[in-house]
């Protein structure tokens, strides 16, 4: 079998190989799966590294994490285009990858957003200039995230429930919690 290996063309995130865009790139070990990307790269957008460019994969028609190599599944995406999953054997690769577990991603006022994280150590050079890469750790997300919404967003989301669920009333909701205390008074007044 002929090994493949990585590309990338500037501007398009996913890695490509055989002619055909990667739909997600899961690492594993002796143990099974470490981490999954939702995408075909790594980063909000495509940060070069160079020891996923020098492994050579073979393509497989089926998922089996019992062969201990590095392999690529295709499949086709809801439009009928020919995807592939990458398959990246750790233990076989100069990288290093590790589940660090459930974080806070971000938060805003409404809403703590948390998800899976697993850091990758290897060579990057995140700004496209492969004439300075750097050997060290960088931090992904992976994962379904898990929303929890403050007491702010409960609020806000039965106030947008009480007015009416759609888009305009959630604006309204917006603007009946930035002016609580007048409407509180307002509403006490109605209540005397």
């Amino acid at each position: 079998m002929t090994p493949y290996k990585l590309m990338q063309q500037p501007a398009y995130n996913p890695y490509i190989i055989g002619n055909k865009a990667a739909k997600s790139i899961t690492f594993y070990d002796d143990n099974g799966e470490i981490a999954t990307t939702q995408s075909g790269w790594m980063g909000s957008n495509h940060i070069h590294c160079e020891e996923m460019h020098a492994l050579e994969f073979t393509r497989r028609l089926k998922v089996n994490l019992k062969l201990k190599e590095h392999f690529f599944v295709p499949s086709k995406d809801k439009f009928g285009d020919t995807v592939v999953a990458l398959y990246v054997y750790v233990p076989k690769s100069e990288l290093i990858v590790q589940q660090v577990g459930e974080h806070l991603f971000r938060e805003d006022e409404n809403e703590r957003v948390y998800s899976q994280f697993f850091e990758i150590t290897g060579t990057f050079d995140p700004q496209y200039d492969w004439s300075k890469p750097e050997y060290k750790t960088l931090r992904f997300s992976y994962g379904q995230p898990r929303y929890e919404m403050t007491e702010r967003g409960e609020m806000l989301n039965k106030l947008k429930a009480l007015i009416g669920g759609d888009y305009e009333a959630g604006k309204k909701a917006e603007q009946i919690i930035k002016n609580k205390t007048e409407v509180l008074a307002i509403l006490s007044e109605v209540a005397a």
